[in-house]
């Protein structure tokens, strides 16, 4: 189902931002790695999802090229099937000349009357016999003649409408996986655009990490001078105290035993005690999880864990590699809860009970017209939302009320959970 991608980056972004090339504020070499480590966990990702697109691509080249090639014998049918066609025409134009040859030929005798005259004519009874029988083949060659006429006449429309459908399908079966493929190899070119971003990102962090040690180095030089001329100044203000006090002595012994006593002057200090406090906060997250017994929970539920992480793969239901097409993801997660439903979307059409779109609960199935009636089909979720596999985003909650899935969405939803 081909549409709009505009909001694919974000699944490829895999939930995650870019860093500023240019911090807003000085940050040390210790948080700049924490952000090197984590755009490194980023193009990690990135590339695993790169190469389950690659692979996705594979996939859909062989079933297109399956596809081609059905298309092909499916044609050849049809050729032959017209070759086989001017021949039984001529066959059947062939017979009813015959056949009206015969009427005519009964019209002329008199119709049954004449057959009647036949066996009435007859000398002895042997003779009655061999007549009787004789009449009886041409009546049941006639009846065979227009029998066979009208058996392969509708025999030809049988074989030729048959065909033509199946290759109609064949053909929009291809149309759609070249859409899907076009979607895919977009997305591709997107998630190496984004490679290339983070593989940049990566280099300015790299330098900015550089410059903050270099920064850092210069601030523990200029700490180390600053605390080595204090720790001088100190050191020459002692001297220069030691010196007066030892002047002060001198001066005291030259004078009489009367002198008064030098007063001294205590130093007073006073120390600061400083007080920190720490305060951590604590976030507190809870994430419900649905009752086991919840069929509901586990449909709409499990399968979450591939939003992000999964890729579009026509016909495929591959949990471990991350691959579904819209009625496999489906036949999936009703699976996972016990519960067997259809593979296809023609079979999940007509699964369970049909309710009205007013009536509509998480847990049913909601349809939508793609390139036919009934062309997709996915899990409504509740608040006009759907889990589905889809060919732009792979698994992806979308939304049924906007964009190409509300004109695309037929009202046709069924309830397989009661």
């Amino acid at each position: 189902m081909k549409k709009s991608i505009a909001v694919l980056s974000a699944t490829i972004l895999l939930g995650t931002g870019l860093y500023t090339a240019t911090p807003t504020f000085a940050e040390r070499p210790a948080e700049i790695q924490q952000k090197i480590d984590e755009n490194r966990n980023k193009q990690a990702k990135v590339e695993e999802q790169i190469a389950k697109i690659e692979n996705a691509i594979k996939e859909n080249e062989k079933i297109i090229a399956k596809t081609e090639k059905d298309i092909k014998l499916t044609q050849d049918v049809i050729d032959q099937l017209n070759a086989d066609k001017k021949h039984l025409q001529k066959k059947m134009e062939e017979r009813k000349e015959l056949i009206k040859e015969r009427l005519r030929l009964m019209q002329q005798n008199g119709g049954n009357k004449a057959y009647l005259d036949v066996i009435l004519g007859s000398t002895n009874f042997t003779e009655l016999v061999s007549r009787t029988n004789a009449v009886s083949k041409i009546i049941e060659a006639d009846q065979n003649l227009v029998e066979e006429q009208e058996r392969d006449a509708k025999l030809l429309a049988k074989k030729e409408k048959e065909s033509e459908e199946k290759l109609m399908s064949l053909k929009d079966k291809k149309l759609e996986l070249e859409g899907i493929q076009a979607t895919i190899s977009e997305q591709k070119e997107q998630a190496e655009a984004l490679k290339k971003q983070l593989l940049n990102t990566e280099e300015d962090l790299i330098q900015q990490k550089k410059e903050a040690e270099e920064a850092e180095r210069r601030r523990i030089e200029e700490e180390r001078a600053r605390r080595q001329a204090e720790l001088q100044a100190r050191q020459a203000e002692t001297q220069t105290q030691t010196r007066q006090v030892e002047s002060q002595d001198t001066q005291a012994q030259s004078q009489t035993a009367q002198s008064q006593s030098i007063n001294s002057t205590p130093s007073k200090s006073s120390t600061k005690k400083e007080t920190k406090k720490d305060t951590k906060v604590k976030n507190s997250t809870s994430t419900p999880s649905a009752s086991a017994g919840n069929a509901i929970g586990i449909v709409t539920s499990i399968g979450k864990q591939f939003i992000g992480n999964s890729v579009y793969v026509w016909g495929a239901q591959d949990p471990a590699r991350g691959y579904f097409d819209c009625s496999g993801f489906v036949n999936w997660a009703f699976k996972q809860a016990g519960i067997s439903v259809g593979r296809s979307t023609s079979e999940l059409s007509s699964q369970g009970t049909k309710v009205s779109v007013n009536e509509m609960r998480p847990g049913d199935l909601v349809f939508f017209d793609t390139y036919k009636k009934d062309g997709h089909v996915g899990i409504y979720l509740g608040n006009g939302n759907f889990i589905g596999s889809q060919s732009s985003t792979g698994v992806a909650i979308a939304s049924m009320t906007s964009g190409y899935w509300k004109q695309h969405f037929s009202g046709h939803v069924r309830r397989v959970i009661k």
